[in-house]
């Protein structure tokens, strides 16, 4: 959130995630970032904590301010019982003409797998919010009173290990059959 006058140029950085519920499928750069990203996925060997590093630099001859630099697609794959971190900052990011910026510290985002509502618990209301999403009645975002957080929602189901999770009536199927104790918190099958 620093303003950038003369674009911004390149940048590098991490995040950090426990593996025991987050998995980060891709991280690439965003807008004109999109084609000199590299990414450098590490789990270190006896650790519960994941590590992805990136960097990027400004494909464009005339850097611009982005709205974002760096995407990363997550896949939460704990239990809907505990909420997950992942720390994401920067080492260095410069201008469009080499100049180091001012960094505004690691930045937290918590997810819960099924958590479609985004208010910490899961329950029949995240099956509406998805329903609902599928119908037009709600658009996905990160707006809790108004939309169904995407990455909480896709996570229930776990789709499709190379393409990552979609939205779907599956997902909020699985959160219905858990709160009958058909399914467990990670939304497998129950053995009788």
């Amino acid at each position: 959130d620093v303003p950038v006058p003369r674009g911004i140029g390149a940048f590098d950085g991490q995040a950090i995630f426990d593996k025991g519920g987050i998995n980060i499928l891709d991280a690439r750069g965003a807008g004109d970032f999109a084609g000199g990203t590299s990414t450098n996925i590490q789990f270190p060997v006896g650790s519960s904590v994941g590590q992805v590093n990136f960097a990027g630099y400004q494909t464009s001859g005339n850097p611009q301010p982005p709205a974002a630099l760096v995407q990363l697609t997550p896949r939460l794959t704990g239990s809907s019982a505990m909420a997950y971190n992942l720390d994401v900052s920067f080492f260095t990011i410069s201008d469009g003409f080499g100049g180091g910026l001012i960094l505004d510290g690691t930045k937290t985002l918590s997810f819960r797998r099924g958590d479609a509502r985004a208010d910490g618990a899961v329950n029949m209301s995240d099956a509406l919010y998805i329903a609902q999403s599928r119908v037009g009645i709600r658009a996905l975002g990160l707006d809790p009173l108004n939309n169904t957080h995407p990455v909480n929602a896709a996570s229930v189901k776990i789709d499709d290990l190379v393409n990552g999770d979609k939205v779907d009536m599956n997902d909020a199927l699985y959160i219905a059959q858990s709160r009958v104790n058909l399914r467990d918190a990670s939304f497998n099958w129950m053995t009788q």
